[in-house]
């Protein structure tokens, strides 16, 4: 299925009529003529490309009542070309459109409600756009309705028992390591095909739980900027794997054995399992959807490790993570331990993460030597 919100790149508008034929029609009062010379200056289609004059021409059409004119202004309110990009222009001249009986109106409608494009997302009312536009007969809303037929797997099957998998685009030529921070030479050493360990975060599986593919995840990501200025959206963690090489594993204290044989399927693939890569000594769990994605959490609880270090991926986290896990939650005395801390620490943790100072003096003078020493002791057990 194309891109709903693009003119396409194989249809030529002016197939049956030049420019200056079209021209002649459209100052005749034709506004197919009209509609078609919108589409040629849209895509660059025997004229320069100039949106300005593709949105002039197509406010003109829809003027003369051609529908398809109105889903061309929605595309270009959808992707913000020669006008401002809002979805809420886009439904606007869909509704319009729709009014008139065009089924790439009706079907473009139901994506808007699937994908929560400046809506909130209603595949009840989605659903009901493709129904209509596949009674009119459009081959995308029949295709559509058959994809709503097919059950998410976590639909299907209990959260206990889910061990699915999620797109994720390999490169065919290697590609570098992705650690930040990570000991390797320069900028990162490269990776070629088919080697390399893969870092699966819990923030990536929660991310990812609603959008198995790359097209689920640029629409996720796309609404997500609808409301944020920034390109990955605060507050997420690490929303895709990261590719690392062999330093970098052993620096997040990560299986190897598991991390490579996921970076093998990932290469040959582009597939990644759904769940977290687990760390050294521990066993492989499926995901499940139950909790948030605060850094902290991400940290597994370690507040003031992850405020003062600026990330859940640094090495002295993961080894105080570890520390809490096989050394603290054996004995009567660290679980006490652990209660007392994730109470106190989050207003901590807080207030060192907004203090520039703090956060630098608390990790070289607190967390990096309990972290050496905890990585001592977690060894011995």
């Amino acid at each position: 299925m194309s891109d709903p919100f693009s003119f396409g790149s194989g249809k030529k508008a002016h197939a049956h009529r030049s420019y200056v034929n079209n021209l002649r029609a459209a100052e005749g009062g034709d506004g197919t003529a009209m509609k078609d010379l919108g589409v040629m200056f849209a895509t660059g289609d025997g004229v320069p490309n100039d949106y300005d004059e593709a949105r002039r021409w197509f406010e003109k059409a829809a003027a003369a009542g051609n529908d398809d004119s109105m889903v061309h202004l929605a595309v270009l309110h959808a992707n913000g070309w020669g006008v401002p990009r809002g979805y809420a222009e886009a439904r606007r001249w869909l509704e319009k459109s729709a009014d008139l009986g065009n089924d790439g109106a009706l079907f473009r409608l139901g994506e808007l409600y699937r994908k929560g494009l400046g809506v909130s997302p209603d595949l009840g009312e989605a659903r009901r756009y493709y129904e209509e536009a596949a009674a009119a007969g459009n081959e995308d809303a029949k295709k559509a309705l058959e994809g709503l037929k097919q059950p998410r797997a976590h639909e299907t099957q209990s959260e206990e028992t889910q061990l699915a998998w999620f797109e994720s685009s390999a490169s065919q030529y290697g590609g570098l390591c992705s650690l930040p921070g990570c000991p390797c030479p320069g900028d990162g050493v490269e990776i070629p095909v088919g080697q390399g360990y893969l870092y699966i975060p819990r923030s990536c599986c929660e991310f990812r739980w609603d959008c198995r593919s790359m097209d689920e995840l640029a629409t996720k990501v796309e609404r997500l900027q609808q409301n944020s200025q920034y390109v990955w959206i605060p507050g997420h963690g690490v929303v895709a794997p990261i590719l690392v090489c062999e330093l970098g594993a052993k620096k997040l204290g990560i299986d190897l054995a598991v991390a490579a044989k996921d970076a093998r399927h990932w290469w040959a693939t582009s597939q990644v399992p759904f769940r977290p890569t687990p760390h050294a000594g521990e066993r492989e769990i499926p995901f499940t959807k139950s909790g948030t994605t605060s850094q902290a959490e991400q940290s597994g609880g370690c507040f003031i490790a992850t405020a003062a270090c600026g990330s859940a991926l640094e090495p002295e986290v993961d080894t105080l993570r570890v520390f809490r896990d096989r050394v603290l939650r054996k004995r009567e005395l660290g679980r006490l331990f652990i209660r007392i801390y994730e109470q106190v620490s989050p207003p901590i943790a807080r207030w060192i993460a907004r203090h520039r100072v703090a956060r630098f003096l608390v990790r070289r003078v607190v967390v990096s030597p309990c972290a050496a020493i905890a990585l001592r002791v977690s060894r011995n057990q």
